[in-house]
């Protein structure tokens, strides 16, 4: 199919992209990304079936190489759908990102809400789980997280937003709220399977490559279980978010990103336990991997705030 041969091309783009900018600052792929229609691809795809098959694998395929970068793509992808759900068709010269908290909305905004600074962003929209809200806030706002608060996703420039904005805010109608916070929670998701599928892979190569005996240790029987674990655990998530992104919805979405947080952080700690004392080591990735994991299902709420959410949203049986 031509929708299968062109993700399949936009993947390959958005790794070589995600992978020149490794872990440093993403701000220097703003033209490559420009130019590879990457930053536009919520809008442009707006049109054809199922865009959000579209978005979910270029995110994956970016968070497999670039967490950071895999995060910002889907918190910017997520903020432009949410002017289309909206009824907007000017997205204006800013950038858009996406925000979340778990703390209900009050007379004074959401204290505590962390969102990704990186290509400053013009525009924050905040998703509020428990109250199934979301709203616009400028993103001058922003303040940046105190040095050595957060220590995932670095590359993504974390801010917090003041508790100030919620006096100034633009609250996007239920329905586009509901739609916006689905597609946040399913791209967030998606980001989070990127990282399981890359400490999958460096787990994997590394078996390999390490010798011991006179073998690669990925010829040991108990190493060899804990790479199908892995393989199984990522092939599932997988699954989950292609069933999720085939029927979109909140309360889907937020139990796809339940299972991705909890499964990104279960196989970074398995791939650090196939490297042994050499995973926690910065020369090898998967230390790496786990602070960002971490920093993904704390983005995601935590697993039993996010299933609680998706309990919230799920349609009453009749």
């Amino acid at each position: 199919m031509r929708r299968d041969r062109d993700l399949e091309l936009l993947q390959r783009v958005t790794a070589d992209v995600a992978g020149s900018a490794g872990e440093g600052d993403l701000e220097a792929l703003h033209g490559a990304l420009d130019d590879s229609g990457l930053l536009t691809l919520a809008v442009d795809a707006a049109d054809l079936e199922n865009p959000l098959v579209w978005l979910a694998g270029v995110v994956g395929a970016a968070a497999r190489c670039n967490p950071s970068l895999g995060f910002v793509l889907a918190g910017h992808y997520a903020a432009d759908r949410a002017v289309l759900h909206a009824g907007g068709d000017d997205l204006g010269p800013g950038w858009r990102t996406t925000g979340t908290t778990l703390a209900p909305s009050g007379p004074g905004g959401a204290p505590g809400v962390l969102v990704p600074g990186a290509f400053d962003p013009a525009h924050v929209l905040v998703v509020d789980v428990p109250a199934l809200a979301a709203w616009w806030v400028r993103a001058d706002v922003l303040q940046p997280v105190p040095e050595g608060g957060r220590t995932g996703l670095e590359a993504a420039r974390l801010r917090t937003l003041s508790t100030a904005a919620g006096s100034d805010r633009d609250d996007l109608p239920p329905d586009a709220a509901l739609a916006a916070l689905g597609d946040w929670a399913l791209l967030t998701a998606a980001a989070a399977g990127g990282v399981a599928a890359a400490a999958s892979q460096a787990a994997h190569h590394y078996a390999d490559e390490r010798v011991q005996f006179g073998a690669p240790i990925s010829s040991f029987a108990g190493l060899r279980a804990l790479l199908s674990e892995m393989r199984l655990a990522v092939s599932t998530l997988d699954g989950l978010l292609a069933a999720a992104c085939e029927e979109p919805g909140p309360d889907v979405a937020l139990d796809a990103l339940a299972a991705a947080g909890r499964a990104a952080v279960d196989v970074s700690l398995t791939a650090i336990q196939v490297h042994g004392g050499y995973g926690y080591i910065e020369e090898y990735p998967v230390a790496g991997l786990l602070r960002d994991a971490l920093s993904l299902r704390a983005r995601g709420s935590g697993r039993r705030a996010a299933l609680a959410a998706a309990a919230a949203a799920r349609p009453a049986p009749p």
